[in-house]
C-alpha cells in the first residue's frame, strides 16, 4: 500500500491504532508506512492526528486513577467514529 492509495477516511480510521489507544488494532508495517507518508502530505490528516495525540497524551498524563477506563475507551470510540 502506498500513501497515494490511502484516502483521508482510511487514515482517520487508523489514528486510534497508530496512537496505541485502547480498542485499536495493530497496523501492518505496510499500512504504517503508507499512513505516515500520507500524514506528511496531507495537512488536515496531520492536524487530526496531532489533535488526537494531544487528547490521548492529556488523558495518559492525568494518571490511571483520574480517568476511568470506560471514559478512555469511550473517547477512543469517539475518535474512531469521527473518522467515518
Amino acid at each position: 500500500m502506498r500513501a497515494v492509495d490511502m484516502s483521508c477516511e482510511v487514515v482517520a480510521g487508523l489514528v486510534v491504532p497508530w496512537l496505541g489507544a485502547p480498542g485499536g488494532e495493530e497496523m501492518s508495517e505496510r499500512e504504517l508506512d503508507a499512513f505516515e507518508q500520507h500524514l506528511l502530505y496531507c495537512p488536515p490528516c496531520m492536524a487530526y492526528g496531532r489533535n488526537a495525540r494531544i487528547a490521548l497524551d492529556a488523558l495518559r498524563a492525568a494518571g490511571p486513577g483520574a480517568v476511568s477506563r470506560d471514559l478512555r475507551e469511550s473517547l477512543a470510540a469517539l475518535v474512531r467514529a469521527a473518522a467515518t
